[in-house]
């Protein structure tokens, strides 16, 4: 997040994020020689079509200065937020560990707030929140996680309403502070 005088990179602190935990969770490479070639036969055959545009400004940035200007979102959540916020930061954004250690994080912190004495029952509950199956067949209910665990359905149901309702501070707090240092920085729009 350098100083620039050129138009800033993301629109929002939530796309910045969203981008950069995204391109965390992909592989840093060049083009395959089979993405290559499909793209040279489809020019050839005069199919390729025109770049669609981004919301996001690529505008002179390599693919490596852009995964540099995502770490760097990454670190700034790191370190300018507390780290319930972060967790929470990274639940929202994060794939794979990075969500899973956030979904944590916002798990046990919300738990002491609940009457869902049940560590495993409110790591379900969390990550039911903040993971969204796209397959039918993956998702489970709220019922799911009481019989699973044994739990009562109402305390079930009153820690869901507390992480969410927590989750959605953490989230509008994280937001703020970082806004603050992304718009110094000229990484997000003036909102």
């Amino acid at each position: 997040m350098t100083e620039t005088t050129t138009a800033p990179i993301f629109q929002s602190v939530g796309q910045a994020l969203h981008f950069s935990y995204l391109l965390e969770a992909l592989p840093a490479t060049q083009k395959g020689s089979t993405q290559m070639l499909i793209e040279s036969i489809r020019q050839q055959l005069g199919k390729l079509e025109a770049r669609v545009s981004s919301s996001v400004n690529f505008e002179g940035l390599s693919p490596l200065e852009l995964r540099g200007q995502c770490a760097m979102v990454r670190g700034a959540a790191l370190n300018h937020l507390t780290s319930i916020e972060h967790d929470a930061v990274r639940a929202r954004y994060g794939h794979r560990m990075t969500k899973a250690a956030g979904v944590r994080g916002v798990a046990s912190y919300v738990q002491a707030m609940t009457t869902l004495h049940n560590d495993s029952a409110m790591l379900a509950v969390a990550w039911w929140n903040y993971h969204k199956p796209t397959r039918i067949a993956d998702r489970y209910t709220l019922k799911d996680v009481a019989r699973e665990y044994s739990c009562d359905l109402k305390a079930i149901n009153g820690a869901i309403a507390v992480l969410r309702k927590a989750s959605e501070s953490l989230e509008r707090r994280a937001h703020e502070r970082l806004g603050e240092l992304f718009l110094r920085t000229g990484l997000v729009e003036a909102m």
